[in-house]
């Protein structure tokens, strides 16, 4: 009987903390925030800022969201079964110690708004006592104090009487990402999502403590980011009037997850996956929208590549880079240019390739790469 109680504790645990800490202590004390539970942060004044992001806030963005989750409110009948006892007795609640605060403490500033996977610490240590009015939570940089900020977030409930409590403490959680890399990717060409359904996507992010954020924002079927300097891609290249993301949309987006720690990135797909470029530019792509034998041209239709060996696809490819890379730069350290399913028999359209031949278009194909990004 022990072991199943405590099979269950584990069961209820994991289904409360996503991903799983590496290490965590818990066990069947019930705690209650106080009414004016408070979170006080000492750690470095602001984080660094830069270019198009303002993270100076981060830290306490973070705090105010926290706040926010917990007076939202969170009933867990849907975690277990009905006839499972989860919820503390009215008993436990009225003997339950009262949690007044959460101290978090971060040991440094951040070493970069961008850093590569691995280059920072994400580690946080959280402790939340059954003994004490004071929990605490720290960590070495604003990522793991955002970590720790949603695992504590996860951690308490909701009340039928309108309390929020844990009914796990003491706990004790040691944790850091087993992946230095972990990312979604979107794909916003092949279908069109609001701003508002990716800053959502974003936000289920966070919670899940994902750090990587990749956008395959163009593509064959429609091109629906807003190029300043080239506005005809958008205007017929995207699927309908106003559905892309304007300048100011990307950098909504990019500081929305920048404020919560996920590097946010664009995917522009080249050579292939282009044929959207050919609605306002189709001097540029070979191969265009080929019908009916399309599979012969294209992994799935429209058929259309970007042309090699031409100067003028490499002059409109920096142009777009030139664009595109100084307001998103100061976001992330990455940027994605595709280059896959490249099909070798678009080039026997090509005027500057003429061949099918891998041997023959590898050159022209590097040239490309080289000189366009």
């Amino acid at each position: 009987m022990c072991l199943l109680a405590f099979a269950t504790l584990l069961i209820s645990f994991a289904a409360a903390i996503w991903p799983v800490p590496i290490n965590y202590s818990l066990a069947n004390s019930t705690v209650v925030l106080a009414k004016r539970f408070t979170i006080e942060f000492n750690g470095p004044s602001a984080a660094p800022s830069s270019g198009c992001v303002d993270t100076s806030n981060r830290v306490w963005d973070a705090i105010n969201r926290t706040h926010d989750l917990l007076d939202d409110g969170f009933i867990p009948n849907m975690l277990y079964e009905f006839e499972t006892d989860f919820e503390p007795s009215a008993c436990a609640m009225a003997k339950a110690k009262i949690l007044k605060k959460l101290v978090i403490t971060q040991g440094a500033y951040d070493p970069s708004l961008t850093p590569k996977a691995g280059e920072v610490d994400e580690s946080y240590v959280l402790s939340i006592p059954n003994n004490s009015s004071i929990a605490i939570l720290s960590a070495q940089s604003s990522y793991g104090v955002m970590y720790g900020l949603q695992s504590f977030n996860q951690l308490f409930y909701t009340h039928t009487n309108g309390k929020i409590y844990t009914n796990r403490a003491p706990i004790i959680i040691i944790d850091k990402p087993k992946f230095a890399h972990r990312g979604l990717n979107m794909d916003l060409s092949r279908h069109f999502y609001p701003k508002e359904v990716v800053l959502r996507v974003i936000n289920a992010m966070s919670w899940q403590k994902f750090n990587r954020f990749h956008m395959h924002i163009t593509d064959s079927q429609s091109w629906p980011l807003v190029i300043p300097s080239i506005p005809e891609l958008a205007e017929k290249g995207a699927y309908g009037e106003g559905l892309w993301y304007t300048p100011d949309d990307l950098a909504e987006i990019l500081e929305y997850a920048t404020a919560r720690g996920i590097q946010a990135f664009l995917e522009i797909d080249m050579p292939g996956h282009t044929n959207s470029i050919a609605y306002s530019h189709p001097e540029l792509i070979t191969a265009s929208n080929i019908q009916p034998n399309w599979p012969l041209y294209a992994h799935q239709p429209p058929s259309g590549q970007l042309k090699l060996n031409n100067p003028a696809v490499k002059d409109f490819m920096r142009k777009i880079i030139a664009d595109v890379l100084p307001r998103t730069g100061c976001a992330s350290n990455y940027f994605h240019s595709g280059g896959d399913e490249v099909n070798m028999n678009v080039y026997n359209l090509d005027p500057g390739v003429n061949s099918n031949i891998s041997s023959a278009i590898q050159p022209y194909l590097q040239d490309f790469v080289l000189c366009s990004v």
